[in-house]
């Protein structure tokens, strides 16, 4: 009963359509479908009379010129190249105020750590490394697996 009361209406709807409708329903050109409605449905006359008196503008052709070439870039200073995960000893750590280490290591690169976490040992003499993260972060990790966030700090 449900599916008769949906299809009735559209069957019904398509038995009351203009056989010249149905023809524009047909056609698989998008423009050359529109075209057939305005006809069928008398806008194109109303467009071409309010052409003829004047009331809608007349589009002028664009002038046919080619667009300007694009200028080359200029080349810029190479991109810096991603760092890779190294390893390095540690000569010296110390602490900021809030507790946070600052680890100075062999290769004279000094990092800080970005917050003070409960648990990472270092000592001068261990051997970190220094693996590069997403957005420009990178993680020191200790000999023994933990890490911690840190940045440069010169």
């Amino acid at each position: 009963m449900l599916i008769a009361c949906v299809l009735l209406p559209q069957a019904h709807a398509d038995s009351e359509l203009p056989e010249e409708l149905l023809a524009c329903h047909d056609l698989e050109a998008a423009a050359a479908r529109l075209a057939c409605y305005d006809r069928v449905s008398g806008r194109e006359d109303a467009r071409q009379a309010a052409a003829a008196s004047g009331t809608l503008p007349r589009a002028t052709p664009a002038p046919a010129v080619a667009p300007a070439p694009e200028p080359e870039p200029e080349p810029g200073p190479e991109p810096e190249p991603e760092p890779e995960e190294y390893t390095a000893t540690v000569v010296a750590v110390a602490k900021k105020p809030r507790g946070e280490l600052i680890v100075t290591l062999d290769n004279g690169e000094r990092w800080e750590e970005l917050s003070p976490s409960r648990y990472f040992p270092l000592d001068a003499g261990d051997r970190v490394e220094i693996r590069p993260g997403p957005f420009n972060s990178f993680r020191m990790v200790s000999r023994i697996g933990r890490s911690t966030r840190v940045r440069r700090a010169d």
